[in-house]
């Protein structure tokens, strides 16, 4: 169940909400505050190209749930003049143009694709084109902690999770909030990145906010395969663009507690997977770009 809940919505419905929320500012009676230690560089090479704000990249995510993709580019690329063409086998199709904004052009496709299977991307754009292959790789499920576990304080939590056959990498999103003894929010931490192993060590520094009675933890990983995007990463497409071309597999998410909670939430008030727009500026970030999405 927990599975389905994390792909119910899709990430085209969660992109134009973050959209629309990210235009507006919210006052409430708490602050939070995101720790990010994430180094944000000017720019990044890829394959011996180097790519600045004004530059242009592309990113493709490929799942056997759902396709998406972004062209950045500045100028933005032509609507009417930019497809992209998958094929695999002997069967082939095209991801129609679903969003335009100033320096993004971003393509959805709906396709039940399969693991473990080549897949060709082409895109073709009025400001040049690029190719690559990728597969699909397979499900992983965390294996520990448990849904709904109450783990010690003082302590390092270790997440582990089965390896996804076809996997390069795994992306991992991490979410942790703190309260006090009668339940209050105190504080938020949040941070993502890459895996190779199938393990993640949660430090028991992170758990340490004044006057935190206990924490709960909300983690997510999906298995990816395609380059490791870090500063100065190699694309995986040839072309006239910097093309990187990722196969998702089906990915599982955990929830649970660090210290003895005064009541523990319900489902919906969980977090849901990243949207298409976090996801891409995650991306971005870790290959050292300051491209972002607002």
């Amino acid at each position: 169940m927990l599975k389905k809940l994390l792909y119910l919505f899709s990430p085209i419905t969660l992109f134009s909400l973050m959209c629309l929320l990210s235009s507006f500012t919210f006052n409430g009676g708490c602050t939070k505050t995101v720790h990010d230690t994430t180094t944000v560089y000017d720019t990044i090479t890829v394959h011996d190209t180097i790519v600045t704000e004004t530059g242009t990249i592309f990113l493709c995510w490929l799942s056997d749930f759902g396709q998406s993709a972004v062209l950045c580019s500045d100028p933005t690329a032509d609507t009417a003049q930019s497809q992209i063409t998958i094929r695999w086998d002997t069967n082939s199709d095209t991801f129609p143009y679903e969003y335009v904004f100033p320096c993004y052009l971003f393509f959805e496709n709906e396709l039940y694709l399969s693991t473990q299977t080549n897949y060709t991307i082409r895109l073709n754009s009025d400001i040049g084109s690029c190719e690559g292959t990728i597969t699909i790789p397979e499900g992983t499920s965390i294996t520990e902690p448990s849904e709904d576990d109450t783990l010690p304080l003082g302590q390092n939590v270790i997440v582990t999770w089965t390896k996804a056959q076809g996997a390069s990498l795994y992306e991992y999103d991490l979410d942790i909030s703190a309260y006090d003894s009668s339940g209050n929010y105190l504080d938020y931490y949040s941070t993502y990145g890459c895996n190779i192993d199938t393990t993640y060590t949660i430090d028991s520094s992170l758990f340490n906010v004044p006057n935190a009675a206990y924490y709960s933890v909300w983690f997510i990983v999906e298995p990816f395969s395609g380059p490791r995007p870090e500063p100065g990463a190699q694309g995986n497409m040839t072309g006239t663009i910097p093309g990187f071309l990722n196969g998702v597999g089906y990915g599982d998410g955990v929830y649970f507690y660090v210290g003895t909670p005064v009541v523990k939430l319900s489902g919906a008030k969980r977090h849901n997977r990243p949207s298409i727009k976090e996801r891409m500026n995650n991306y971005l970030k870790q290959l050292g770009s300051n491209l972002t999405c607002e």
